[in-house]
């Protein structure tokens, strides 16, 4: 037998593009969980404290519930603040097409006030163009 067809073929542009897009998606998503567990955790804190002082006796389960909520409600926050910014810098010019930065095929200018949140919005829709 000829090995030769055994072996699968050698990564393309498309296999190069499919990981990159990958990469930044899961950079992404690891920035809204770094981000949202920070959050819950400072408020699950805070309120179970006030729960405490309120009643001592108070149960775990009004903070487990209020830490889950918290969780959702930031995710969809981060996601959502992250669009209206990706919109807001578009509107004002601060993104243009271009190779400088970390994103393929997009530039996005330092003054633009909420970088990191368009940056962010970029790396969730890797398909976006400028």
């Amino acid at each position: 037998m000829n090995d030769d067809t055994r072996r699968p073929a050698p990564p393309g542009p498309d296999d190069d593009e499919a990981r990159i897009r990958a990469a930044m998606r899961g950079r992404a998503f690891l920035k809204i969980v770094l981000v949202t567990i920070v959050f819950s955790q400072v408020l699950s804190t805070l309120f179970g404290a006030a729960a405490q002082a309120l009643d001592p006796d108070v149960s775990a389960m009004p903070s487990l519930v209020f830490s889950c909520v918290t969780c959702a409600l930031v995710s969809f926050w981060l996601q959502a603040d992250a669009r209206n910014a990706w919109r807001h810098a578009r509107e004002h010019g601060h993104i243009r097409k271009g190779a400088q930065g970390p994103l393929p095929g997009i530039e996005i200018a330092r003054e633009c006030p909420r970088r990191w949140l368009v940056v962010l919005h970029a790396e969730l829709n890797p398909g976006l163009k400028a």
